[in-house]
């Protein structure tokens, strides 16, 4: 894996910590550059995350969102699953949600998980 820092000698779950920092470090440095380019992504204005990964939520000025915002959905469905594999949830049960909420009304825009993009 980039990034993973992690020795030969290393336990276990020692391993797992060092993946888990690393791919966490990357994630929040992704997050805000999601938020610092604004010719991209002009409508968000926050992006929280659970810390074990499980629920990404983004915050829009309205409630539109345009192609490369819509399309982050992907990007976190793949990065919270990934965080929580690493975490030591079985890959069939790891399951991530991102939310899009509209940031003048508090309301719900959209809310899907990544069990959508599971094919058989």
């Amino acid at each position: 894996m980039t990034g993973c820092n992690s020795s030969k000698g290393a336990a276990p779950s020692e391993e797992i910590t060092s993946v888990e920092a690393d791919s966490g470090n990357a994630l929040a440095d992704s997050i805000q550059t999601i938020l610092d380019d604004k010719e991209y992504y002009p409508d968000i204005t926050s992006i929280e995350v659970t810390s074990d990964y499980t629920l990404f939520t983004i915050t829009l000025e309205s409630d539109v969102m345009n192609t490369y915002e819509s399309m982050l959905v992907m990007s976190f469905y793949t990065a919270g699953n990934e965080q929580q594999i690493a975490a030591g949830v079985s890959p069939q049960d790891a399951k991530t949600t991102v939310r899009y909420i509209n940031g003048s009304t508090n309301e719900i825009i959209s809310e899907t998980d990544s069990s959508t993009m599971i094919t058989e």
